[in-house]
């Protein structure tokens, strides 16, 4: 039976409900574990940045897709959709130089 309305999965910092607000996103198992975090724990992006010290790059290098395995999943926040977003041609070019 699937739950009709999904659960709170709540930023263990801040508090905030990163289901809701669409920071959903699977990071890479180091980074978890260095951070001391285990499978039920969760991080908005705004914290895992901070407990990170820095800011995430931009891809997949740090953090990437998670399926929440309901129909309804909230849209993904702007922030992570610019995250993953694929390099402009320019931005390309400037790399290979």
């Amino acid at each position: 039976m699937i739950a009709k309305v999904p659960p709170k999965f709540l930023c263990n910092d801040c508090g905030v409900d990163v289901l809701a607000i669409g920071d959903w996103y699977m990071a890479r198992p180091e980074t978890w574990a260095d951070l001391g975090l285990g499978w039920d724990d969760n991080l908005c992006l705004a914290c895992l940045e901070q407990r990170m010290g820095r800011p995430l790059r931009p891809g997949m290098a740090d953090i990437g897709p998670a399926s929440t395995f309901f129909p309804s999943q909230p849209p993904l926040s702007q922030r992570l959709r610019d995250l993953w977003k694929e390099p402009s041609a320019r931005t390309k070019a400037r790399k290979r130089k």
